[in-house]
């Protein structure tokens, strides 16, 4: 869905849920309730996935993938590691 861009507002809302999950981040479980039923379905999968460690090497792959096209993300990342280096 990332490279499709089928949808960007719901797949946007679906990146959010990845990245909170990868950094242990909350998310609002509210938005989620808000996306057509194919996306929601993905969300809910995406948070069994991570919850059972399930695929961890695609986990790590979509984490890149969402790394590559998010530069303001990168650099969030960035800062985060240099402030838990202080």
């Amino acid at each position: 869905m990332l490279e499709r861009k089928v949808d960007p507002e719901q797949v946007a809302v679906l990146v959010e849920l990845a990245v909170g999950l990868q950094l242990g981040r909350p998310f609002d479980l509210r938005r989620l309730c808000r996306l057509d039923p194919e996306y929601f379905e993905l969300g809910v999968d995406l948070m069994r996935d991570w919850r059972f460690n399930y695929h961890i090497a695609a986990r790590s792959k979509l984490f890149e993938d969402i790394l590559a096209r998010d530069h303001g993300l990168q650099s969030r990342m960035c800062h985060l590691g240099s402030a838990a280096a202080h």
